[in-house]
């Protein structure tokens, strides 16, 4: 962390930073144009990759890119403990407890350079046909590497992890559930968790900006686009391990045009993502971070689906600052 009389001044940096992002980003897209004609003819070029064993020899390259944007000690897995949870795909301990699940890492590279440019991580649970889902999945990370920003990876990610998530549903494991289209859409909820704006202090907006070169703002707000809406509830993201601390400014987010789910839903889907992603215990029935959740969760029948207005925080953010540190020297 900076001294108080730099902090504005890098606050700054970074911003500026992102908008050499996004010219570096721009100088990407001339080069896929020359070479493809659109960006769109170059992100239907990509074959997605899957990744959904500890035996994959291409794991580490992911993981590679993975480590370069994801900073924060509380926020990431090291290259051990992923590997360790694709292991558990074929524990029999956890299909007894959790029914039809898969852990699956979607990558995506580059033709020309052969080089790992997005990736996604994820969980797919089946679900109980008394919630009338056939499914649930847990967004764990998304990532772009930043100079193929802003042009449409994400988006390429998420829909190759909704299609693989239908054709696991279906029956369909490996990479034919990733490359062959779903015929029919299983209907299936995605939650994933996000940095929440409006739970960042000054220290932790601070630290998100300056380790992902993202505006917490931006990055909410892109996830509302894609049509995820924050659940109504106050989440804590437990550590990630016995040498992390819990995390108080992510929220849980879902897709989903309704405005409203039932708790049992979402109850389920927590127990499953905390029991397997989380923990990697069978059975976390006495769990205090579990108990605390499914408290939470019951006390109403249904959870509200909101979508905050993030337009103005990023002001505020810099508002805010600006006050704390009694500095006039620096115009926004």
């Amino acid at each position: 962390m900076p001294k108080p009389d730099d902090l504005l001044t890098d606050v700054i940096d970074y911003y500026n930073e992102i908008e050499c992002i996004k010219r570096r980003s721009a100088d990407t897209v001339d080069r896929i144009i020359k070479r493809y004609s659109s960006t769109e003819k170059f992100i239907a070029s990509l074959e997605p990759k899957l990744i959904d064993s500890p035996k994959s020899r291409d794991f580490h390259k992911l993981y590679k890119l993975y480590d370069t944007i994801f900073e924060l000690p509380e926020e990431k897995t090291d290259e051990k403990g992923f590997l360790s949870i694709l292991a558990l795909n074929d524990s029999k301990d956890f299909k007894k407890a959790l029914g039809k699940f898969q852990e699956a890492w979607i990558y995506l590279e580059d033709p020309s350079t052969k080089e790992v440019i997005a990736g996604v991580n994820f969980d797919v649970f089946a679900s109980g046909k008394e919630n009338g889902i056939d499914g649930t999945v847990a967004v764990i990370y998304t990532f772009v590497k930043p100079d193929y920003r802003y042009f449409g990876l994400g988006k390429k990610l998420l829909e190759c992890m909704e299609n693989y998530a239908s054709n696991f549903l279906s029956g369909k494991t490996g990479k034919d559930a990733v490359i062959s289209n779903a015929r029919f859409m299983k209907n299936i909820l995605c939650f994933g968790e996000v940095n929440d704006p409006a739970k960042l202090d000054l220290l932790k907006y601070y630290d998100d900006l300056a380790s992902a070169k993202i505006d917490p703002c931006d990055r909410a707000v892109w996830w509302m686009k894609r049509g995820y809406r924050k659940l109504d509830f106050e989440y804590v993201q437990p550590p990630l391990s016995s040498s992390q601390k819990k995390c108080n400014y992510t929220s849980i987010y879902v897709k989903s045009n309704k405005k409203s789910i039932p708790s049992s839903v979402a109850l389920e889907h927590m127990k499953k993502f905390f029991s397997f992603t989380i923990f990697s215990s069978p059975d976390i029935s006495k769990n205090p971070f579990f108990l605390d959740t499914k408290k939470k969760l019951s006390k109403s029948k249904i959870i509200n689906l909101t979508k905050p207005n993030y337009s103005s925080y990023r002001g505020k953010f810099l508002a805010r600052l600006k006050k704390s540190l009694k500095s006039d020297s620096i115009r926004f």
